[in-house]
C-alpha cells in the first residue's frame, strides 16, 4: 500500500472517531422530548446503541471483523441508521474494499445529505474510483 492509501485510511478512520462521538451526542440531546417511544422502540435503540458502541470500541481495539458484524446488526435493528452505514464504509476502506466501502458511504449520504462527514467520505470515495463529475458535484 503506498503512503498516500495510508495517510487516507488513517485520516478516515481518525475523523470517523470524532464524527461518531460528536453524532451520538447531538441525537442523544434531540431525541429528548416528552411523548415516550413505545417499549418497543426504546429498546430496540438502546439495543442498536450498544452495539455502535460495542462496534467502536472493537474498532479501536482493532478487531475490525466484529466490529463490521455489530454495525450490520445494528443496520438490521434500524435500516435508516446513517451512522452505521459510514462507519461500514471506513472500514471496508481500512480493508481495502473500496467497492464496498463506496455503497456504504453512499448508502449514509442518502440518508443525510447535510452531512459534510457523510459527504466527505462518499466524494474522496468518488474520486478514487475516478468518477470525477459526481465527486465534483458533491465537493461543492
Amino acid at each position: 500500500m503506498n503512503v498516500n492509501k495510508k495517510y487516507f485510511t488513517i485520516t478516515v478512520f481518525l475523523w470517523s472517531v470524532v464524527f461518531m462521538t460528536n453524532t451520538l451526542y447531538i441525537r442523544a440531546q434531540s431525541s429528548k422530548n416528552d411523548d415516550p417511544a413505545p417499549v418497543d422502540s426504546v429498546s430496540n435503540t438502546y439495543l442498536k446503541h450498544e452495539l455502535i458502541a460495542d462496534a467502536k470500541k472493537l474498532s479501536f481495539t482493532g478487531d475490525i471483523a466484529n466490529a463490521e458484524k455489530l454495525y450490520l446488526l445494528a443496520i438490521e435493528i434500524d435500516g435508516k441508521c446513517d451512522a452505521c452505514y459510514y462507519e461500514l464504509a471506513n472500514i471496508m476502506v481500512l480493508l481495502g474494499k473500496y467497492d464496498r466501502a463506496k455503497n456504504f458511504a453512499e448508502k449514509a449520504y442518502l440518508l443525510d445529505t447535510s452531512n459534510p462527514w457523510f459527504t466527505l467520505l462518499y466524494a474522496r470515495l468518488l474520486f478514487q474510483d475516478k468518477d470525477y463529475t459526481q465527486a465534483q458535484k458533491l465537493f461543492r
